[in-house]
């Protein structure tokens, strides 16, 4: 995933949020929820809530001009 990458490598095009999330089976499906931060359940997490995505896509694309 190029933006998931981004956000290791770059992470400046990305907005991120302290939130708490518990891991789910739904459908056989893997899946995410978010909980309050009262709930004792989950973890905290940063999680990316909003991106800029012609920074973003700029980023991508100039990492892959750049590999060997």
């Amino acid at each position: 995933d190029p933006l998931t990458l981004q956000a290791l490598v770059d992470p400046g095009a990305l907005r991120f949020e302290r939130l708490r999330i518990v891991p789910t089976i739904e459908g056989g499906t893997l899946r995410t929820i978010e909980v309050p931060p009262d709930a004792r359940l989950g973890a905290e997490m940063d999680v990316a809530t909003a991106v800029d995505a012609r920074a973003a896509a700029a980023g991508i694309v100039d990492r892959l001009l750049r590999l060997p």
